[in-house]
């Protein structure tokens, strides 16, 4: 489900937002990209560098497998 201050952001265009919006709305499930692409090479689908490749936020992905620690 897509939350009110996610569709604002993306009918004003202001998708620079999204990501914010989608870590104060965690509790509510949402998720980030970034979350997903860590769960995929947790579960071997993808390696690392992919993963940083395709994430529009690096940082965030390589923090989130640094805290779950070598695999």
């Amino acid at each position: 489900m897509v939350g009110y201050g996610a569709k604002s952001h993306i009918r004003r265009n202001a998708l620079q937002h999204l990501h914010q919006e989608i870590t104060i709305t965690k509790k509510n499930g949402s998720f980030s990209l970034e979350e997903s692409l860590v769960d995929l090479v947790a579960q071997g689908h993808i390696d690392r560098e992919d993963a940083l490749v395709h994430a529009l936020h690096p940082d965030d992905v390589d923090a989130l497998l640094r805290s779950q620690g070598p695999r």
